[in-house]
């Protein structure tokens, strides 16, 4: 074929950030992660001395430097040379070695204790947005499809998916659950049901303390990433406030940059949401220029799609105390 992925945006979403390309989404998160030792730690750890505790967090960073924390060890910080992992705990320092353990990688430390790997964090991607940013850089053949979360789980307004074998038979199967098996379902529910139940019910049946292994312990298909919802799926701000999740941010009010699009859950009413598409193909239009569209606080429905989100509360409250009076 002429691609390597497909990109789903429902029709009621505008793209505002054309500086942001779809290529570096990928590159962010799909990379395998790297280090220095060619190892990258970053993720959640179960502790064998405390294997009914909250999982250990340990952020890795490419020069080498660690940080780890949780309740049982508080946070303590670290640094891999060679083939050992060496950490400053509040009682001294441990070396720790790598393991190939049969689940997965494992640290093995002086004391006896072990640490196994239960998960893998992609949530920063390790900055690398193209192969210019970190040579050598090399995708997971693993990952197929980035999704997003919202107010009622996983979403399937904005994705992207990757021309695999794997993905054809998940949205044959996709089809097949919404349409024949379970025909009350929409494509939203098919999605979940076949990312995450299987998923969910053999990590309940095996038991994650037993089987530490990444692929029983995460209840999510280890061929998606859930990526923050900005990058693919940020809605307008009403929404973002009665869903309780990500907003547009096109004015810097929470991130640096724009995010990369908007859209409008359930807006079907022409002579109201015409108006807030307007808007945002107006912003739009003035991003691929280099400019800036002006930012209007006193108007609604440049409140509503650009923010910020305290005044959009501040006015819904104000709203429904009128309607609750009348």
């Amino acid at each position: 074929g002429d691609f390597d992925w497909v990109v789903w945006f429902d029709c009621d979403s505008i793209i505002m950030n054309h500086h942001r390309t779809l290529d570096s989404i990928i590159y962010q998160y799909a990379q395998v992660p790297r280090s220095v030792t060619g190892r990258n730690l970053t993720g959640n750890w179960s502790d064998t001395w405390a294997p009914h505790d909250a999982p250990i967090e340990i952020f890795h960073s490419i020069n080498g430097s660690l940080l780890a924390r949780a309740p049982q060890i508080g946070q303590v910080s670290g640094q891999v040379v060679d083939v050992d992992v060496e950490v400053a705990f509040t009682s001294g320092a441990l070396k720790a070695q790598f393991q190939e353990a049969p689940d997965g990688l494992a640290l093995q430390w002086e004391n006896g204790a072990v640490w196994y790997r239960v998960s893998r964090d992609r949530e920063d991607g390790g900055g690398c947005l193209s192969v210019d940013d970190c040579p050598g850089l090399a995708l997971d053949p693993e990952i197929d499809l980035f999704i997003t979360e919202e107010g009622w789980g996983l979403s399937s307004a904005n994705w992207m998916i990757r021309r695999s074998a794997w993905s054809v038979s998940f949205l044959q199967r996709a089809l097949d659950v919404a349409h024949v098996e379970m025909p009350l379902f929409g494509d939203q529910d098919a999605i979940i049901y076949l990312l995450l139940n299987q998923q969910a019910l053999t990590a309940a049946a095996m038991g994650c303390e037993e089987t530490r292994r990444q692929e029983m312990c995460d209840p999510l298909d280890h061929h998606a990433v859930i990526v923050p919802q900005f990058e693919l799926n940020s809605y307008d701000q009403l929404n973002a406030l009665t869903m309780d999740c990500d907003g547009f941010d096109g004015y810097a009010f929470q991130r640096r940059v724009p995010d990369l699009l908007i859209t409008f859950p359930q807006c079907k009413d022409p002579d109201y949401c015409n108006d807030l598409f307007r808007a945002a193909d107006e912003y739009s239009q003035m991003n691929l220029r280099g400019e800036t569209l002006p930012h209007e606080g006193s108007n609604w429905v440049h409140l509503r799609v650009f923010g910020p989100l305290d005044a959009v509360r501040q006015l819904y409250n104000q709203q429904r105390a009128e309607e609750e009076e009348y």
